[in-house]
């Protein structure tokens, strides 16, 4: 008997035709039972299914378990009992198993559990790794892209979570992340989520300068109270993360790493024991 079944991939979308055979006389929804598949599960002789994960299971007595997608969707046949195929629920978009390109892609599609850690890939299968990166739905999709604060040193991380301090997304994560971004904000406050003071982007030399690899000082304008300006050259102002150095003045904006321990600050100090940029 043979069976098929379209099957969708993950990833990039295309289908399968997987053609199944076994001995068993009658349909494959036949002894479904006898091989541990729950109730809920699509049978492989259904005209046309589509899920990222594809679930077998053996009838000759092994135990019903998944079965990874991919080029071997499905094994031989094994002894005289054939296979069964089953076609489980697709995975939820930002998990590890389908990494979202951005904040604002889950929030858009309806698929957000709040404000958490999501897995962020935004290249897709480029070359740019996925970061597990904290989301502000509320807010519309906002993805945190580092966390400062008091500071000796900084490092990029994958992870930037809430508790990842002096940490930030790799510099071509960050253009990556941007280039399908449109707007940039930045929080200050006693601890991660409880900001007392935003600044966002108002013009689009902001995203731009992260895109490019560039610093705020391109004519950037921003929201709010800050102070954005330089009485001498900006010389700690290098590129992401480092993209505004108010030197020459204490009470401009110091985005980058400074002498005094400090990682993106509103001043040249540690105004705030957080501080975070999110881009969107």
């Amino acid at each position: 008997h043979r069976c098929e079944a379209r099957v969708q991939l993950p990833g990039d979308g295309t289908q399968l035709l997987a053609s199944i055979l076994s001995d068993i006389g009658g349909e494959f929804g036949n002894g479904a039972k006898a091989c541990g598949a729950p109730a809920s599960a699509g049978l492989c002789d259904l005209p046309d299914v589509a899920g990222d994960f594809i679930w077998h299971g053996f009838c000759g007595g092994a135990s019903y378990r998944p079965q990874a997608t991919g080029a071997e969707l499905i094994s031989a046949p094994v002894g005289h009992r054939g296979y069964r195929v089953y076609v489980g629920p697709a995975p939820t978009l930002g998990t590890k198993a389908k990494p979202a390109t951005s904040c604002k892609a889950i929030f858009d599609a309806k698929a957000s559990q709040g404000d958490v850690v999501y897995w962020i890939d935004p290249d897709g299968d480029g070359p740019v790794a996925a970061a597990n990166l904290f989301c502000d739905m509320k807010n519309g999709g906002w993805t945190a892209t580092s966390q400062g604060g008091t500071c000796t040193s900084v490092k990029s991380s994958p992870l930037i979570d809430g508790h990842t301090t002096c940490a930030y997304v790799a510099p071509e994560f960050m253009k990556s992340l941007a280039a399908a971004s449109t707007e940039v904000r930045l929080t200050v406050g006693t601890e991660f989520g409880s900001w007392a003071e935003v600044a966002t982007s108002t013009n689009g030399k902001a995203i731009d300068a992260l895109q490019s690899g560039g610093t705020w000082h391109n004519g950037a304008t921003w929201s709010g109270p800050w102070l954005w300006a330089n009485g001498c050259a900006p010389a700690l102002a290098k590129g992401w993360p480092h993209m505004f150095h108010g030197c020459g003045n204490g009470e401009a904006v110091h985005w980058v790493l400074g002498p005094q321990n400090y990682f993106q600050q509103p001043v040249a100090g540690v105004k705030y024991a957080v501080s975070a940029t999110w881009v969107r």
